[in-house]
C-alpha cells in the first residue's frame, strides 16, 4: 500500500511509505516490541545494537527499533529520484539515536527525520505500532535528553507554509485533534516562531540545556488551538533540517511530573 501522509496537516514532514502486508521493512526485525503500553511512555535505544542506518529509496522504509516500538527513518533526498546522493544517516550509539544531515550537493533539502506513529494514527491505513497508545490529558508531561549542533544555520520566515522553517533541529508531537507542538532545539540566532497556523505552535528551548522537562498538556493549550479535551498523540518526530547532527534519548511521556 502506498501511503503519503503528514504527521499533522500543516507540517513539512511527509512520509512516503510502501508497506507490504506481513513485511517488517528494512533496518528492523519486523516485530513491534510494544503490544500494550502500561504507565509512562519511556523510549530509549538501550536494547538496540550500535548500528548505522540510511533512508531507503525502495519499496520499504527503514525501521529503527526502540524499546517502545518502531521508528520510521526518512529524508527528502531519498524520496525524489532527481536528488542525491543520500548523505543523511541515523546511528544508534550507546543507547541514543543520532541523526546526521549532510550536504547532498543536489539542490534538494537535506533534512532527515525519524517518526514514531502510535496506533491512533489510523490515517496511515497501516498500523506500524499496534497497541501503542499515548494519552494526552491534564497533567501529561514530557522529558528528554538532547545534544546537537547546526552548521551556519539560516533563519526561516515566520509565515512559511510548512514549518518549522529555516535550518533547525526540532522535536515535534502531534495529537488526534489536529494540533502539533514543535520544540526548536537549534536554529539560527535570529530565528522567529512561525505564527501562520493556529493549530501549530513552536517553542524555542535552550540548545545547551541537554536535559528538558515540559508540561506537554499546558504547552498544547498555550501555543495551539488545542481544545483541552482528552486526546491521544498520533506521532512523535525528531528532525535535523540541514546541516548538522542531533541526538535524542530518554524520552518520557507521563501523567506525572518527570
Amino acid at each position: 500500500m502506498k501511503i503519503q501522509k503528514p504527521i499533522a496537516h500543516h507540517t513539512a514532514i511527509v512520509l512516503s511509505l510502501t508497506l507490504l502486508s506481513g513485511c517488517g521493512g528494512s533496518g528492523g526485525d519486523g516485530e513491534n516490541h510494544n503490544s500494550d503500553l502500561v504507565g509512562a511512555f519511556t523510549e530509549s535505544w538501550n536494547g538496540t545494537a550500535d548500528r548505522t542506518y540510511a533512508p531507503e529509496t525502495g519499496d520499504l522504509p527503514t525501521f529503527i527499533q526502540g524499546e517502545m516500538g518502531r521508528w520510521v527513518l526518512g529524508d527528502t533526498v531519498s524520496e525524489f529520484p532527481d536528488c542525491g546522493p543520500i548523505e543523511n544517516s541515523a546511528i544508534i550509539v550507546e543507547g541514543a539515536l543520532e541523526l546526521t544531515s549532510d550536504d547532498s550537493f543536489s539542490g534538494c533539502s537535506d533534512n532527515v527525520w525519524v517518526t514514531m506513529f502510535t496506533e491512533a494514527a489510523t490515517n496511515l491505513d497501516v498500523t506500524i505500532n499496534p497497541g501503542l497508545s499515548i494519552p494526552l490529558a491534564f497533567g501529561t508531561t514530557l522529558s528528554f535528553d538532547y545534544r546537537g549542533s547546526l552548521v551556519n544555520p539560516k533563519r526561516g520566515s515566520s509565515r512559511c507554509g510548512s514549518p518549522p522553517c529555516g535550518d533547525t533541529i526540532s522535536f515535534s508531537l502531534s495529537e488526534s485533534g489536529g494540533s502539533q507542538i514543535t520544540y526548536i532545539l537549534h536554529a539560527a540566532a535570529d530565528a522567529v516562531s512561525n505564527t501562520r497556523h493556529p493549530s501549530y505552535g513552536e517553542i524555542f528551548l535552550d540548545p545547551e540545556a541537554e536535559s528538558y522537562s515540559r508540561d506537554l498538556y499546558a504547552d498544547f493549550l498555550e501555543f495551539t488551538n488545542f481544545s483541552g479535551d482528552d486526546s491521544e498523540l498520533l506521532a512523535i518526530n525528531f528532525e535535523v533540517n540541514e546541516h548538522g547532527v542531533g541526538s535524542i534519548d530518554n524520552i518520557v511521556i507521563s501523567d506525572t511530573a518527570p
